[in-house]
């Protein structure tokens, strides 16, 4: 009841803070180990002049403090009061949603998906244990929880993945068109193969 209760708060404090002109880049991080990604991708934004926000949980502080020190805004967050008013607003201004998980409170929130393009960013190499509607215990479930997980699946408009077969299991844990699906092999092996890395 709390969860069906905290996504109705969430959709209607999203509805006020909607905007007919987003221009931020927002990541929200669950997983350390993107520091050289966003990095960069804040050197990115600084050319075309747009602002770069990071939205961290507890678990990815020591990073995000590294960030905090490049002078990238950051903010903690977690489902409570707290997000609906200070995270919910800068997530509505985002023009480009970067996610590196599945998060429960985008069931909640209306987008419009010709403003704001939202991404996800698979936070592992390949799939070793199964997610999604590929996960057992997901039909377990109750119905209302589906509906859940299946909007929030939904609200993704791009999966960036490693490999082809990669993508078939996001549309198949997923239920989505291979449409989203964007594979550009694994970034983090570049350094192996790139000589002045390796310096």
């Amino acid at each position: 009841m709390k969860k069906i209760i905290y996504i109705w708060l969430v959709k209607f404090f999203s509805k006020i803070y909607q905007t007919k002109s987003p221009d931020k880049i927002v990541y929200v991080m669950s997983f350390s180990g993107n520091y050289q990604f966003i990095h960069k991708l804040a050197r990115t934004t600084q050319k075309y002049n747009t602002e770069l926000v990071v939205l961290y949980l507890k678990n990815c502080e020591p990073e995000a403090l590294r960030l905090k020190q490049e002078g990238i805004e950051i903010h903690r967050f977690s489902n409570n009061l707290k997000f609906l008013v200070d995270i919910l607003p800068i997530i509505m201004k985002a023009r480009l949603l970067i996610c590196d998980n599945y998060f429960a409170f985008l069931s909640g929130i209306k987008f419009n998906h010709q403003l704001t393009h939202i991404v996800q960013i698979w936070h592992a190499n390949g799939a070793i244990k199964s997610f999604g509607w590929d996960e057992p215990k997901t039909f377990l479930r109750s119905k209302s929880d589906q509906k859940r997980f299946q909007k929030v699946y939904n609200q993704f408009d791009e999966f960036i993945v490693g490999s082809r077969k990669m993508g078939e299991v996001f549309e198949k844990s997923y239920h989505v068109s291979a449409s989203k699906i964007s594979v550009i092999g694994y970034p983090r092996t570049d350094e192996l193969f790139n000589y002045q890395e390796q310096q």
